[in-house]
């Protein structure tokens, strides 16, 4: 079998490893490489530009790439979420293949006290978090070690790519 090549729109090493993996759930022989680009959205998005910062993201790779060998781009992109009077932080996942055609996945979503979503804007999530936690990581406190960002990452990730795989039939 040939070698699946993905192109994903992070230098992170957590997130490219996360994204790999589900990949590799898919397929046996996989080559990945992360490559920094902005997201042309807030550091801290909310809402739609959660989205949207994952689809730019997809969109400046295709542009900045040197040689578009690829089977699939990937981008990754957390945020907050306000709906139905709370406030939640998800990972989406972009993912597109080299026909042009897109799926996004969405991980679970937890909830976020209201009152620390004005800090979250200023500072950002993350370094919000490793105050609150002493950089132990906050998804892995908050969870009695039973989540990481990484699996919220892996699941966004694994929900793109079996909507892309399997859009034919259903």
């Amino acid at each position: 079998m040939s070698e699946v090549c993905i192109e994903i729109a992070t230098k992170n090493p957590s997130k490219v490893k996360a994204i790999t993996e589900v990949f590799k759930i898919y397929f046996k022989n996989v080559s990945s490489k992360g490559t920094e680009v902005i997201s042309g959205v807030p550091d801290q998005p909310i809402n739609e530009d959660v989205f949207k910062g994952a689809k730019n993201r997809i969109e400046f790779l295709k542009k900045n790439l040197e040689e578009h060998n690829y089977d699939y781009l990937v981008s990754c992109e957390g945020g907050l979420i306000n709906m139905y009077g709370g406030w939640y932080n998800v990972q989406i996942v972009t993912i597109e293949n080299k026909q042009g055609e897109q799926t996004t996945g969405i991980s679970q979503a937890y909830p976020i006290s209201e009152e620390k979503i004005p800090q979250i804007v200023e500072k950002g999530l993350a370094k919000v978090l490793d105050t609150a936690f002493d950089g132990k990581g906050g998804m892995r406190v908050l969870t009695q070690n039973q989540r990481t960002r990484e699996d919220f990452i892996k699941e966004s990730t694994l929900m793109a790519l079996s909507g892309l795989l399997n859009n034919k039939t259903w």
